[in-house]
């Protein structure tokens, strides 16, 4: 029965940021789970865990996406890559107008960093197999 509904494209595009959006925030959260967990805290370990949980949200957002998407993958990847740039300019804008957290900067740059990896990853994988 699932096949038979994940076939149709129109499911696939309806379900394609709900579907990014909800798994890397579930990676992002089993990521900070993990990372506190294992390390407890201090400076040095909040660094990695922003940096960590922040790439992971914005690659996984993108390989989501595309890897959702029945077709139009490349078009996908930059149209996703672009939801994180956004959502970069308005987290960096609140941070920005409540008088700017550190962590709130280290978290969104390593997210629009690793999203542009991400997409550009995937359009070299699209690339390749339309060889």
């Amino acid at each position: 029965m699932w096949e038979k509904i994940w076939a149709n494209k129109y499911v696939r595009w309806v379900s394609v940021l709900p579907g990014a959006l909800i798994g890397s925030l579930v990676a992002q959260a089993l990521s900070k789970l993990v990372n506190y967990w294992q390390m407890g805290d201090g400076t040095l370990t909040r660094f990695f865990i922003e940096v960590s949980s922040g790439a992971l949200f914005g690659g996984a957002f993108v390989a989501l996406g595309v890897l959702i998407a029945p077709s139009h993958k490349k078009e996908t990847a930059i149209g996703m890559m672009a939801i994180v740039a956004a959502f970069f300019g308005i987290a960096i804008f609140a941070s920005v107008m409540q008088g700017g957290h550190f962590w709130s900067y280290v978290y969104a740059i390593s997210m629009v960093v690793a999203a542009g990896i991400a997409t550009f990853k995937m359009i070299e994988q699209v690339q390749n197999e339309t060889r």
